[in-house]
């Protein structure tokens, strides 16, 4: 349906005429705002009685790959206790063959009656058959039950990788918790791999999700996915507009397919790429200029700063734009430092450059990023899970 004209009481967001009653598109396009219909124009005519019309909503930090696969799994957002997280495992084992993949989200051990993390020893009674991983809801610490860590080849001989950390018990085998890197090593290689009627399925369910909360562009951060988009596209699929930010990792092999930032048009585009300086706050990976309090740590920056700024300054020379991961002050420091050196060396295209969450950011910090022009790309539903971290 084209629409022509919108009436009604519209909020426009702009300080020099924050409400118009009129509003005509065209192809579209916005070409007018004024305060009364005037001239009558054919086309279709929508009056708002009631409510009002703001412009589209855009979320600028979404996973609407992973949002799908949540939304296919089981959500273990409002589990108080390991003792209901594991009866949610158990549910979905009996609805499923043994040996397929159970795959759950959303746990926080800070919510748990126990006050403690959950363990492998805590599932595998309602799980022998079936394979487990947990996400906790950070998405930088796994669950994992002994069923995946076998699969996984995760013993007590296996030593912690670069980046990562295997949590294990006082006889030094493994709880069944993976921290950052350890299961991007150890675990993702492991996996079933989707085909792309699973990548285009969980995506059509998390842009249907958006779709219900009203957002009408997303930009959104999805592994291997470029190919499931474009196929939607294709088949008019794509519900609201979409710009695909890239995964460090993927950056060589889409280039080498033709890909780069901006390539595309207003329906779905190629953004930034994304790379990551640090974990989270519950985790105590975060890095931070400062010990976190009470302990002896101050969490762990996921790469050294030598070949952030080197992946950095060669993402930008080859006309990136980019996006890096940083919750603690001393992941902030060296994404920031990275960013500016790359800008000086390439004198690369005028993106705009963003550090993602931002979440321990010292007065010194706020004033070093506003006066280099460097975005702090925050997202506001962390008030609600790391609050009381901060």
């Amino acid at each position: 349906m084209q629409v022509s004209k919108i009436t009604g009481n519209i909020i426009t967001l702009d300080p020099n005429n924050p409400r118009a009653h009129f509003l005509r598109i065209e192809h579209e396009k916005i070409l007018s705002l004024r305060e009364n219909n005037g001239k009558e124009e054919n086309g279709v005519h929508i009056i708002i009685r009631d409510g009002h019309a703001y412009p589209a909503f855009v979320d600028s930090h979404l996973h609407i790959a992973s949002l799908g696969k949540f939304l296919d799994s089981i959500d273990l957002r409002g589990v108080s206790s390991i003792k209901e997280l594991a009866l949610a495992v158990k549910e979905k084992v009996e609805q499923i063959s043994p040996g397929e993949w159970v795959y759950g989200r959303g746990w926080d051990q800070e919510r748990f009656t126990e006050k403690r993390y959950p363990t492998r020893y805590d599932i595998d009674s309602v799980s022998p058959n079936n394979p487990v991983i947990l996400y906790r809801a950070c998405h930088h610490i796994y669950l994992l039950n002994s069923k995946a860590l076998e699969i996984c080849g995760i013993t007590k001989d296996t030593p912690d990788p670069p980046g990562g950390i295997i949590d294990c018990d006082h006889e030094g085998n493994p709880t069944g918790i993976l921290r950052e890197k350890a299961y991007n090593v150890l675990v993702h290689p492991k996996l079933p791999l989707p085909s792309l009627e699973d990548k285009k399925r969980w995506i059509s369910l998390g842009l249907s999700h958006a779709v219900s909360k009203g957002l009408c562009y997303v930009h959104t951060n999805d592994a291997d996915a470029i190919e499931a988009y474009e196929s939607l596209k294709q088949e008019n699929k794509l519900p609201v507009r979409v710009l695909l930010t890239l995964p460090s990792e993927e950056r060589h092999d889409a280039q080498n397919k033709g890909y780069i930032t901006g390539k595309g048009d207003d329906f779905f585009r190629i953004g930034r790429v994304k790379f990551f300086a640090d974990g989270s706050l519950g985790g105590e990976t975060a890095a931070l200029r400062d010990p976190y309090q009470g302990k002896q740590h101050s969490g762990i920056l996921i790469q050294s700063e030598e070949i952030l700024e080197r992946e950095v300054k060669n993402a930008i020379h080859d006309g990136w734009e980019v996006e890096i991961h940083a919750i603690g002050d001393r992941a902030a420091d060296v994404a920031l430092e990275a960013i500016l050196k790359a800008k000086r060396e390439n004198h690369g295209p005028s993106f705009r450059y963003l550090i993602t969450h931002c979440q321990i950011t010292p007065p010194d910090l706020i004033e070093k990023m506003a006066k280099s022009g460097v975005v702090a790309n925050i997202q506001p539903i962390f008030i609600n899970t790391d609050m009381k971290w901060a």
